[in-house]
């Protein structure tokens, strides 16, 4: 569903915008690091964030994306979440290593990690 023309967005290390919505039905957003491959967008979170337990409630989801390179090329993705357990952190580690260099994450997390899967529904583009 990602166009061609936005799928380059996407090898960046540019963050993406995750918004949720929270236990009153607000808006919750927060910058997180994100992957896409084999038309799966991914993303890493701790299960005691509170975006973590909006999604667990609500499963659905927006990011948005701006291309670091081009600020007027950007995209939003809707969809909903499913998780995966990250127990060994192989995927935060390849985050860190796509946006920091680094082999492994370098912040130790005391709360068990998940990867939120999207599975997108709708995209929107500009430029």
């Amino acid at each position: 569903m990602i166009p061609q023309s936005h799928r380059a967005i996407l090898d960046k290390a540019g963050l993406a915008t995750l918004t949720t919505v929270g236990p009153a039905g607000e808006p919750h957003g927060s910058p997180v690091w994100f992957d896409f491959g084999g038309d799966r967008l991914r993303f890493s979170l701790t299960e005691d964030r509170q975006k973590y337990r909006n999604l667990v409630r609500d499963p659905r989801v927006s990011l948005s994306f701006t291309d670091p390179d081009n600020v007027i090329h950007s995209m939003e993705v809707r969809g909903t979440v499913s998780f995966e357990p990250d127990p060994d952190h192989a995927f935060i580690n390849s985050l860190a290593q796509k946006y920091l260099g680094l082999p492994t994450y370098p912040m130790p997390d005391s709360a068990p990690r998940a990867i939120g899967i999207v599975e997108i529904r709708h995209v929107v583009t500009w430029m």
